[in-house]
């Protein structure tokens, strides 16, 4: 009957629209218009909502939803990979996994599995993995803090630690070395702070040099 609007269009172009008279792209699903531009016309698919809008990709509890990037001689030479199995998201890129985040919120870039203890695992051949740069045309230069930002600090809290690890003769994962911060007193007004040197000598880890809130040093000894 007259009044009626048509829901799809095919035009003679081979545009699909779903609620649209003149799609733009392949595939155009228009549930309330809100842009003002026009797609290129690269645009394979058009989904649009004045408001809130979704796409969503459906699986099974133990199976894995996949968005590939394919080319000309690979299916799927990158995707983003979600395992429902164990609640994981895979990033593969150039036909190899590069990163991927653990259902634990762990980031991990490299390794496809890591140490719990850590929330970023880095791994790669190269000794460059990591570089933090501003561009701020002031004075100050790049920030790294490490803060430990407890509900309840107290007095000898660690702060930070900076370790230096390799493999000793066994295959173990060793610490060598370490840089480590403590609050000697959290009091408000009166903080103080010292920072330890440690070294691991003869299969001994011990700290060596301690450098006080005053600036005061102590080789090879703890006192205060």
């Amino acid at each position: 009957g007259g009044g009626n609007s048509a829901k799809l269009v095919i035009t003679s172009g081979g545009l699909v629209g779903i609620n649209t008279d003149s799609p733009t792209a392949r595939l155009e699903i228009i549930e309330s218009k809100c842009k003002s531009w026009i797609p290129t016309t690269q645009t394979e698919l058009l989904v649009e909502r004045n408001g809130n809008c979704m796409v969503s990709i459906v699986g099974s509890d133990n199976g894995n939803t996949v968005l590939n990037f394919g080319d000309a001689s690979d299916e799927n030479i990158g995707y983003i990979d979600y395992d429902h199995a164990n609640d994981s998201m895979a990033f593969r890129v150039n036909a190899s996994e590069r990163a991927r985040i653990t259902s634990g919120g762990e980031l991990l870039v490299g390794v496809v599995s890591g140490d719990s203890t850590y929330q970023t695992h880095i791994k790669h051949s190269t000794y460059g993995l990591l570089k933090l740069e501003t561009s701020l045309t002031g004075a100050d230069g790049a920030y790294l803090d490490l803060y430990h930002n407890s509900t309840s600090p107290a007095d000898e809290d660690q702060l930070g630690s900076i370790g230096f690890k390799g493999k000793n003769s066994a295959d173990e994962e060793t610490t060598f070395a370490r840089i480590q911060s403590r609050s000697s007193d959290v009091s408000d007004g009166t903080e103080d702070g010292y920072i330890t040197f440690d070294t691991r000598s003869a299969g001994t880890f011990a700290e060596r040099l301690r450098i006080q809130s005053t600036g005061d040093l102590n080789l090879g000894a703890t006192g205060t």
